[in-house]
């Protein structure tokens, strides 16, 4: 999986070797307000508005499971999770490299998860990286995304 990644990113980079982009403030501003309006939604529990965040070709990569490809069963994902807990997470943006079309954004998310049915409140602070996509309308979606988190879970039998 770290294989194929990386090859994906050199590829990315590859394609737009030449191209002297620098991130520009407005692409920096445009990540973080996408990362507040993806855990406002989170929060809200409004899986519809955060699928909406996706392209319709997306790839969710979550950790220990097989990828979730294109916004249909995204949302049916989000759907599924967010029916089972609260979630209050933030977003920091660590590093945001853009080329074209594409920004790769790498950052941690921090926060909780509530089990809605009760049980312990269990702490997120995760890792991710984020290819993100400027759409034709000119809109900004996350095209791919994997995350995983840095809590290790050695001797955890609930994890």
């Amino acid at each position: 999986m770290a294989l194929l990644l990386q090859a994906f990113l050199l590829l990315t980079f590859a394609c737009s070797a030449g191209d002297e982009h620098v991130t520009s403030a407005a692409e920096m501003v445009a990540v973080s307000r996408l990362m507040v309006t993806f855990d406002r939604l989170a929060a809200a529990s409004d899986f519809d508005g955060m699928a909406n965040l996706f392209t319709d070709d997306a790839v969710l990569m979550p950790p220990n499971e097989p990828a979730i490809v294109g916004k249909r069963l995204i949302r049916k994902r989000l759907q599924e999770q967010l029916g089972r807990a609260a979630l209050a997470l933030e977003h920091e943006p660590l590093e945001v490299d853009a080329s074209g079309r594409l920004i790769v954004h790498r950052g941690r998310a921090v926060g909780t998860v509530r089990p809605k049915g009760g049980g312990p409140l269990l702490q997120v602070d995760d890792k991710y990286l984020f290819v993100l996509r400027t759409e034709q309308d000119g809109s900004l979606r996350i095209w791919r995304a994997i995350y995983n988190s840095n809590i290790s879970t050695a001797g955890d039998p609930k994890r």
